[in-house]
């Protein structure tokens, strides 16, 4: 969070009333840095409230709101942080970040070529922006920021690592293992870089280094639930049940509404015969994600096998209207519907 005096306070504000605001920022900061980010936002807000002018504490507001995932109110504090003061270019960055977890990729890149026009040194604003491009499909334009990036930044471990992933997404999986393995070079403590590797290494079809790269993971951060729910499907593919049962379940307890961790513990119970315990994995699946990919037709399967050809047939009509032009998805929905005399 950002700290120092503040050039916007208004001259008015009574002296107690002004030390009390700048006590709140102060909790406000120590809060933040032990993860307790409500009571931190809940500080900062009150100081807010005693001087709306200053654009630093709505610019830590906006931090702890995206550290909650709080991503629109993230925006709003960012852009009242921006309205105090619009040339200030973390602001205008954290913005174009923050837009982009949204999926406002039009205004995300309106912020970052702001920012250029301010100072066009700044490297996170080319940085990225290859997130944003390359959420857009705009791949070969992420790759061109990330060269720019290299120009005023040649040791940025974050322009390895989003670049990696916009050639993970083009299929290119060397490369992007390349541009992981040399974002762990300049951060070996960079999140995620080791699990993308791994990633990357299971679309090559490599399982055994996968695993051990999603090991490493692990080691880094035995709290990660997403990479725990990787490694756990990955032993389901190599035959190791028990140990991906046992992946699995610990997932489920370090993230309880993990649709993902359900699902695969729902397709590992289906492989084990044990039908019922697997139709509530699906079941519960949907409950925290009604679109969740494939859990529609999972569920509608363990239907048909007792006979409920009514309730299978609305799931699979569900999962058809979502799957789009997925090519594995439809053959296995017109199996299912045959199989439901459809």
């Amino acid at each position: 969070m950002r700290g120092g005096p503040d050039k916007a306070l208004v001259d008015w504000t009574p002296m107690n009333e002004w030390m009390e605001a700048e006590q709140r920022v102060e909790r406000a900061g120590a809060l933040y840095d032990d993860g307790r980010w409500v009571e931190a936002a809940a500080e900062l807000r009150a100081a807010i409230e005693v001087n709306p002018n200053n654009p630093t504490w709505h610019f830590n507001l906006g931090l702890t709101l995206e550290a909650m995932g709080d991503y629109r109110r993230a925006v709003r504090a960012y852009r009242k942080a921006e309205a105090l003061d619009s040339d200030d270019v973390e602001t205008l960055n954290r913005l174009g970040v923050t837009l982009t977890r949204l999926g406002d990729y039009a205004e995300a890149l309106d912020c970052f070529g702001r920012i250029e026009k301010i100072d066009p040194t700044f490297e996170p604003a080319y940085c990225n922006r290859i997130v944003t491009l390359s959420e857009m499909g705009q791949h070969d334009q992420a790759e061109v920021m990330f060269y720019l990036a290299l120009q005023l930044r040649d040791d940025c471990p974050l322009c390895y690592y989003n670049i990696g992933n916009s050639l993970y997404a083009r299929g290119q999986y060397d490369r992007a293992i390349y541009c992981w393995q040399k974002t762990l070079e300049l951060d070996p403590l960079h999140p995620h870089a080791n699990a993308r590797i791994a990633d990357a290494l299971w679309a090559k079809d490599d399982l055994a280094e996968a695993e051990h790269y999603y090991q490493a993971e692990l080691e880094l951060d035995p709290g990660d639930a997403e990479t725990t729910v990787d490694l756990g499907e990955l032993l389901m593919e190599l035959g190791r049940l028990d140990e991906a049962e046992k992946l699995l379940r610990n997932a489920l307890k370090l993230d309880g509404d993990s649709a993902s961790a359900h699902y695969c513990l729902g397709e590992l119970l289906f492989r084990r015969k044990r039908q019922f315990a697997a139709e509530q994995e699906f079941r519960h699946v949907l409950r925290i994600d009604s679109r969740y990919s494939g859990a529609h037709a999972r569920l509608a399967r363990l239907l048909l096998e007792r006979g409920r050809f009514e309730q299978a047939i609305r799931h699979l009509m569900q999962e058809l209207k979502q799957c789009g032009d997925d090519p594995e998805m439809l053959r296995e929905l017109g199996e299912l519907f045959i199989e439901a005399r459809q």
